[in-house]
This record gives structure tokens, C-alpha cells and sequence, in this order.
């Protein structure tokens, strides 16, 4: 397999890429953390469903299983992980030139 241009224009690509991508690790970091809320049972007061069971056509419209627990969980926890990541790449230099402009502008 030949890679078209040279190993810096490659490199340059596939390293903004991985920029990119990475910029979804508060998302994912929440939801593995929601996870958690949800298998200690945590804050059940807020277990309650979204739709307040109502119907559309006969049919739940979100379920069970959409709550406000999950929506604060993950508002509060992207959040955090937001805050984090721009506190990392404002007083890291490292950090800054591996997530580039992207986190500086959030």
C-alpha cells in the first residue's frame, strides 16, 4: 500500500483527525460516568421519565429509560469534563498543542 504525499502531510492528517475525535472525550467520558450513576442508583429522585408517561398513537413517546436523572447527569458531567480539558490546554502548553485551536475556542 502506497500513501499518497509526504509522511508530514499524512502525519498532519491523520493528527487532525485524532484533533477532531478527540474533542468528543468530554461526551464519552460523561456517559461512562452516567453509567455509574445509574448502576449505584444514584440521585433517584430525579429517576423519573422524561415523557411523564405520556402516550402518542399508544406508544410511550421516549420509555422508560430517558430521565432526568440521565439528563443532569450528562449536562453536569460534560460540563466538568469541558471545564477540565480547557483548564488543561490553557495552563499546559503540551496539552494546548496536542488538542490545537479547537479546545481554546471553546
Amino acid at each position: 500500500m502506497r500513501l499518497s504525499g509526504s509522511f508530514r502531510e499524512v502525519y498532519s492528517k491523520l493528527l487532525g483527525v485524532f484533533r477532531s475525535e478527540s474533542l468528543a472525550c468530554p461526551v464519552i467520558l460523561a456517559g461512562i460516568l452516567h453509567m455509574c450513576v445509574v448502576r449505584l442508583d444514584l440521585w433517584p429522585f430525579l429517576k423519573k421519565p422524561v415523557d411523564m408517561h405520556l402516550r402518542w398513537r399508544g406508544q410511550r413517546i421516549f420509555g422508560d429509560h430517558k430521565t432526568f436523572r440521565g439528563i443532569g447527569a450528562m449536562v453536569a458531567f460534560s460540563t466538568l469534563f469541558v471545564w477540565i480539558c480547557r483548564y488543561l490546554t490553557d495552563n499546559f502548553p503540551a496539552w494546548a498543542n496536542f488538542y490545537g485551536h479547537a479546545v481554546r475556542c471553546v
